[in-house]
């Protein structure tokens, strides 16, 4: 049903009202990687690459445009790596547990940053930095 109407919006030329049902839609479903990957597609045909970026930015292959993307959305925080994350897990009902192995690969790379960055680890990446050490644990074993 929701496609339909996204379709119907797209067909009408209306881009603004299929994000605004798309971003309702993840609102309820926050890792739905089809909803993403179609309000990342919106958002880029919209002219918004910092918010496409953002969608892309845990993909585990990335085009050229998707890059472009990403890149916006990395500059436009400064290339910080703790605003990164916070921008990437700031959604509630965020799910560490739901994410393949290549995306928390990703997300530890950018934890590690920030270690070397900041004097103490910001309390909103405790839980990130519990569950990757778990994972490791778990196939260290």
């Amino acid at each position: 049903m929701l496609g339909k109407r996204i379709e119907k919006d797209l067909e009408q030329r209306d881009l603004l009202k299929a994000i605004s049902r798309l971003e309702g839609a993840i609102r309820c479903n926050p890792l739905d990687k089809d909803l993403n990957c179609q309000l990342a597609n919106l958002y880029f045909k919209n002219n918004d690459l910092v918010k496409a970026g953002k969608l892309w930015y845990l993909n585990l292959t990335q085009s050229e445009s998707e890059l472009v993307a990403v890149k916006s959305f990395t500059n436009s925080l400064g290339n910080d790596p703790t605003l990164i994350l916070r921008k990437l897990l700031n959604r509630q009902f965020f799910r560490l547990n739901l994410l393949e192995e290549f995306q928390l690969e990703k997300l530890a790379t950018l934890l590690e940053a920030v270690r070397k960055k900041e004097e103490k680890m910001p309390r909103f990446l405790y839980s990130l930095d519990s569950h990757i050490k778990g994972r490791k644990r778990k196939y260290s074993r």
